[in-house]
């Protein structure tokens, strides 16, 4: 028996987003930024495992066993879920920008 626990960072997707200039307006528009997870970092706690004689646990299988568990984890998450936590991290990001520039930025998704 395994205990996960981990952190996962999510963005946007600024490969795939457009973005438009309007010199005059001094504005910068991104849009079709898509929510994805930018990064993993999970932490295992073994509370129970079965390592015996004729079977042990050779470090290739645990490898194999932590890699399946973070895949399933990650695969649970749904980007979509977070879509509103992230833009309000963007839109806090974003004001505190303001204070060093005249220009502005809106990201659409």
């Amino acid at each position: 028996m395994i205990l996960a626990k981990g952190k996962v960072q999510f963005g946007y997707d600024l490969v795939h987003a457009k973005t438009e200039v309007d010199p005059v307006a001094k504005k910068i528009i991104v849009s079709n930024a898509k929510v994805v997870i930018n990064s993993t970092d999970f932490n295992y706690e073994y509370l129970f495992e079965k390592d015996t004689f004729l079977n042990p646990i050779t470090p290739n299988d645990r490898n194999h066993m932590l890699d399946q568990i973070k895949s399933k984890a990650i695969a649970q998450l749904k980007p979509v879920q977070f879509e509103k936590r992230v833009k309000e991290k963007t839109d806090e990001l974003l004001a505190q920008l303001k204070g060093f520039t005249s220009w502005t930025i809106e990201v659409r998704s």
